[in-house]
């Protein structure tokens, strides 16, 4: 995929998280949602590929925020 420019892997997913790395081994994580609905967003190498529309994960619930207790505090 292309995104701000450069060619990225996804290299994981976690939920709505989405782990990228880039050519040059850069790694980084989004949200899938924000990802799809940026401007420089296009999948690379599949002739099938298309964009989907915005709004279409809006109904889903958010993540659940991580840590050694999942957020709870207990």
């Amino acid at each position: 995929m292309r995104f701000e420019n450069r060619v990225h892997t996804v290299v994981g997913l976690s939920g709505v998280l989405v782990r990228l790395a880039d050519e040059h081994g850069q790694g980084s994580a989004m949200h899938l949602p924000t990802l799809i609905v940026s401007p420089g967003f296009e999948v690379i190498g599949s002739a099938s590929a298309r964009r989907l529309p915005p709004g279409l994960l809006t109904g889903w619930p958010p993540p659940r925020p991580s840590g050694p207790c999942g957020g709870t505090g207990t």
